[in-house]
């Protein structure tokens, strides 16, 4: 049973009489725990749609008017039996304007610290105040920046707070308008009541909290873009557990779109990777420009550190000795062409690299990668930002897959032999699930063939 489906217990005193407001999946949950238990006495129930107070059926039952429910005080205790906390805290607040006291409304978030929610005080000229949760590695932050990019055309002077990895959150909000401060997501507790609302953007834009009413008063587009975000059925039929994001990718291929099109609710937001706007940090380009490349490729071996659970990487990173014979056959092939690694600090330098960018700040990576001839990896970070920055990228592909996370103005390079075994496992990304020590989509990938697709884009160039 599912945490929300539990009778808060914990605040309510044996015996005492409750208002259950709610009487939905959650509500009727909660009676027959009730009734099994004679934990308390329900002296009526209520819910703000006046279909669920007629059709609920519950022997005995006393139903009423939300208006007219602190009229079973004084000493009741009111259960918000509703689970989408945006909709619980308008509900507490409706509950306040009827005269019913704080410390006598209950609803199970008070086990996770998010009920009471503070609504934000406002004065009549502020602007919205959002704040953007974004997960996972680089790549990651890169895609979910087009949703900043939709809400600030749509309203100019909205305020935003960003959490996630620092680094990566600086490399791609950094310096643009309406960003007001990075911070980490643990943090967020501490300034959750700031916020008009709280988007947590994964491969959808879930909505933590909304104060819908005030923010359809500012901006009514963006007000139509959350509420039907919230509602939209797919969302709604994605499980919260491990199968999440194979059956995102299943809706992704079921409706023929990819990692934007996802997270723009297939339309909705009307997303494309052409909005992705990286900024540049003009100091770093004196540093790039002292290293006097004109001609030169660039490389990376390895994948986000976030996602780095095992000692020998990644199954989707293509093998070193691959990467050291291309190197080698591209050097031959393009003798007037510098072969350039980029990576973290501990990075395993690749024999035959000319030039090893190591462990630098992403602001000095974005320079190399705008003015590479192409960028060679497999799937991860850096292709998201080379690709964002105009830069086309030779891209490896064993276990993500393709049509979901690749780039149609790239080099997308698969084995074919095993491919998109994203996500089939909790251990996918460093363990391969047929078991081999050498994972077959990745070794099967040969530098000759990766070889010919290079040369073919360079020939043509």
């Amino acid at each position: 049973m599912h945490i929300e489906h539990i009778f808060p217990f914990e605040w309510v005193p044996r015996d005492a009489d409750i208002v259950l407001y709610g009487l939905g999946t959650v509500g009727r949950l909660y009676l027959h725990q009730i009734r099994l238990t004679k934990w308390c006495n329900v002296i009526a129930a209520s819910d703000s749609s006046e279909e669920n107070r007629r059709q609920f059926d519950w022997p005995g039952l006393n139903i009423v008017h939300p208006k007219e429910i602190n009229n079973y005080g004084p000493g009741a205790y009111f259960v918000v039996a509703v689970e989408a906390i945006d909709a619980v805290n308008a509900i507490y607040r409706f509950l306040l304007e009827q005269g019913v006291p704080s410390d006598r409304i209950v609803n199970f978030n008070q086990r996770n610290g998010l009920f009471p929610f503070k609504v934000r005080e406002h004065t009549s000229e502020e602007p919205l105040y959002f704040a953007l949760k974004c997960r996972g590695g680089l790549g990651d932050h890169i895609v979910v920046s087009v949703i900043y990019e939709r809400l600030i055309q749509l309203y100019p002077d909205l305020i935003f707070d960003i959490y996630g990895k620092r680094a990566f959150s600086e490399a791609v909000f950094g310096g643009k308008k309406g960003i007001r401060r990075f911070l980490a997501e643990e943090e967020l507790a501490e300034y959750r009541d700031t916020y008009d609302a709280i988007l947590d953007l994964d491969h959808f834009v879930g909505i933590d909290y909304c104060d819908f009413e005030y923010v359809k008063e500012q901006s009514d587009p963006i007000y139509q873009l959350l509420l039907a975000s919230k509602r939209d059925p797919f969302v709604l039929g994605v499980p919260e557990h491990e199968g999440r994001y194979l059956a995102v990718l299943e809706l992704a291929r079921l409706v023929s779109t990819d990692r934007y099109g996802m997270l723009g609710h297939r339309g909705l937001w009307s997303l494309s990777p052409s909005m992705v706007q990286l900024p540049l940090d003009e100091k770093y380009e004196a540093v790039f420009q002292e290293y006097h490349l004109k001609r030169f490729f660039t490389f990376s071996c390895e994948s986000d550190r976030t996602m780095r659970k095992a000692q020998n990487g990644q199954v989707k990173e293509w093998p070193i000795e691959y990467y050291q014979e291309l190197v080698a056959k591209l050097k031959c092939r393009y003798p007037d062409c510098r072969m350039v690694q980029l990576g973290n600090s501990d990075m395993e330098e690749v024999k035959g690299a000319d030039l090893y960018i190591k462990g630098q700040s992403l602001e000095l990576i974005k320079y190399f990668l705008k003015n590479s001839l192409l960028h060679i990896s497999s799937e991860g970070g850096l292709v998201h930002m080379a690709t964002a920055l105009g830069t086309t990228c030779a891209v490896l592909f064993g276990p993500t897959p393709v049509d979901y996370y690749g780039y149609p103005e790239n080099i997308n390079i698969s084995s074919g032999v095993c491919k998109g075994c994203f996500y089939a496992s909790p251990t996918w990304h460093v363990s391969c699930l047929l078991g081999d020590k050498q994972p077959r989509c990745m070794y099967c990938l040969k530098p000759d063939h990766v070889l010919a697709k290079i040369s073919a884009f360079m020939d043509k160039s």
